[in-house]
């Protein structure tokens, strides 16, 4: 998640560091939102920006409760996908999973459809997890927080791997829009989305075992993990979820704690010794562990460059693409 530019800068859990580029007009959302929250709770006041990058997220709150408010682009995610990540995000609460649960609006509904701009939207909201978030270099700088991150990934997959969904259904990983051919002649022959396209078709040419496969996080970075005054870890989020190989989120993780400057083979192993500890990893899932890692910045790569053309003045969306440039670099030099 990312914060809006030009919001105010909170101590939030939810909050992103750094200036971001909003990719929808602020002012907008903020009556919407407002709205939104007197039909979550009576009284509700509408708290800081949270994150305006891929959704519109606000803080929500009373006196007595504290919520989450997710404002989504139907023409990104259909009614369908979010009730099915509520679905998920219940069967975890139901688990004890340290994971937010799903707060009904005042009505009793947990999805509802609003209009605006002429886009539709659905909105739903969240209860808050406490704590804040973690920062890479902490991770870094205590080598058993690297594996106590992996045993947390294992302990989420092990629940999730007894998951069966009923309709509706989340997105497989192959669906996802930034893997499609490209027309934009900007792009043509660039070698970093020719490569995702080749070993995305390598992934996907592979058969995954009956633990090896299901519905996976698929954004498992250090802002969307929080750590409480008891050193307790929480998970948030849930909104990229999807079927994926389970595998796909330990490359997120690695490759999150890569760019942030740690030793890439450490953080794998280490990565690997923590999760093997509460879930179980076949060779074919691990073989496929450093293309998974390059697959998640190219992707992270294909986005931002869509972001570029639409904003071309935007300083921060270049940078980023540069330092994925040079990480994407390493990988097909070092790990691929």
């Amino acid at each position: 998640m990312v914060e809006s530019s030009g919001a105010e800068k909170v101590s939030n859990p939810l909050q992103s560091a750094g200036d971001v580029v909003c990719w929808r007009p602020l002012p907008f959302a903020l009556p919407l939102a407002a709205k939104l929250g007197t039909k979550w709770r009576r009284g509700a006041v509408l708290g800081p920006v949270l994150s305006a990058w891929e959704n519109f997220v606000f803080e929500v709150r009373t006196p007595r409760e504290v919520g989450v408010l997710r404002i989504t682009e139907c023409v990104r995610r259909t009614r369908d996908q979010i009730s099915a990540e509520q679905s998920l995000l219940l069967f975890l609460n139901e688990r004890a999973q340290p994971v937010p649960k799903p707060s009904t609006f005042a009505d009793g509904q947990l999805l509802l459809s609003c209009g605006g701009d002429f886009v539709d939207y659905s909105a739903c909201v969240f209860e808050w997890r406490t704590g804040r978030q973690v920062e890479a270099t902490e991770v870094l700088s205590v080598p058993r927080f690297i594996e106590r991150w992996g045993e947390l990934v294992g302990g989420l997959h092990r629940v999730l791997s007894r998951y069966t969904a009923s309709e509706p259904r989340r997105f497989t990983w192959l669906e996802n829009p930034l893997l499609a051919g490209d027309d934009d002649p900007s792009i043509q022959g660039n070698v970093y989305v020719d490569t995702l396209a080749c070993i995305a078709n390598e992934v996907a040419s592979n058969t995954p075992g009956p633990q090896d496969f299901g519905l996976v996080h698929a954004d498992l970075h250090g802002r969307n993990v929080l750590v409480d005054e008891d050193s307790q870890l929480s998970i948030i989020d849930f909104d990229d979820c999807c079927y994926h190989w389970f595998c796909y989120d330990l490359a997120v993780c690695l490759d999150w704690l890569f760019r942030a400057g740690g030793r890439y083979h450490q953080v794998r192993t280490a990565l690997l010794a923590g999760y093997s500890r509460t879930f179980s990893l076949s060779a074919t899932a691990e073989s496929l562990l450093d293309r998974l890692a390059f697959v998640r910045n190219a992707l992270d790569y294909k986005l931002t460059l869509e972001r570029l053309r639409a904003q071309p003045d935007a300083s921060t969306l270049a940078r980023r693409a540069s330092t994925l440039e040079c990480t994407m670099q390493w990988q097909i030099r070092h790990v691929l």
